[in-house]
């Protein structure tokens, strides 16, 4: 896997504006579209982006091809046209081989390429591939495709489906630092956050719930290793 040395990223991120600098060691600090000028960010989306910059520098161990599409794609992906689907994107997924995308072929290649292709906006494709699945992580992966379709009642049947699986436990952890909401239950909850994204379709989506989702994409992501082929 080759990833840019942390001297290399902060350089790239402090150009963006997203970082600023500190005499020890390149600090956050949060951008103009979620601190206005004149407004004080408040103490949530402190926490995200102090998060979100840790985990940046945590050693998450994707694939090559999956860190160059986590760096060109908006995420998280919240309906079906938001955001807009990637053609450019979504060919490179198809085109990719499967020892591109995961380490080993079968399931785990399956899944890491349907969470790839529900990203970039391709949502019947990646619907086909986890109707082959036969996964606990498949049947998470089904849920969240419609959920992003405003399926929701389809959704919540998947997640019963799902069941518990190893990467809610690290989804937890991360978003129950970030979000009073996930804290108010003992473990994940996506039912929770499936009623959190049917209401925004009335209220708006916040930056919690923003934060969240892209929480539970990148440990889907980590989860989909080890899948049986």
């Amino acid at each position: 896997m080759i990833l840019l040395a942390r001297p290399q990223r902060h350089a790239r991120r402090q150009a963006q504006g997203i970082i600023g600098v500190s005499p020890v060691f390149p600090i956050p600090r949060i951008n103009a579209r979620l601190a206005p000028a004149g407004r004080r960010p408040d103490s949530t989306t402190i926490k995200a982006f102090d998060f979100l910059w840790r985990r940046e520098y945590s050693g998450m161990t994707y694939s090559a091809f999956i860190n160059e599409f986590l760096r060109e794609a908006q995420l998280p992906r919240l309906s079906a046209q938001e955001p807009l689907p990637d053609r450019r994107l979504i060919q490179r997924v198809e085109a990719a081989k499967d020892d591109e995308i995961a380490a080993a072929g079968g399931q785990e290649a399956m899944c890491s390429r349907s969470l790839l292709l529900m990203a970039a906006g391709d949502l019947d494709q990646a619907h086909r591939i986890v109707q082959a699945m036969s996964t606990s992580e498949g049947a998470y992966i089904h849920g969240l495709i419609h959920r992003i379709d405003d399926d929701f009642d389809n959704a919540r049947y998947w997640f019963r489906r799902a069941g518990a699986q190893s990467a809610t436990t690290e989804m937890y952890r991360r978003a129950s630092v970030v979000s009073a909401t996930v804290a108010s239950r003992s473990n994940w909850d996506p039912f929770l956050v499936t009623d959190m994204l049917e209401t925004s379709r009335n209220t708006g989506v916040t930056e919690e719930l923003r934060t969240i989702l892209t929480i539970e994409f990148e440990e889907l992501l980590v989860g989909c290793r080890g899948v049986a082929a």
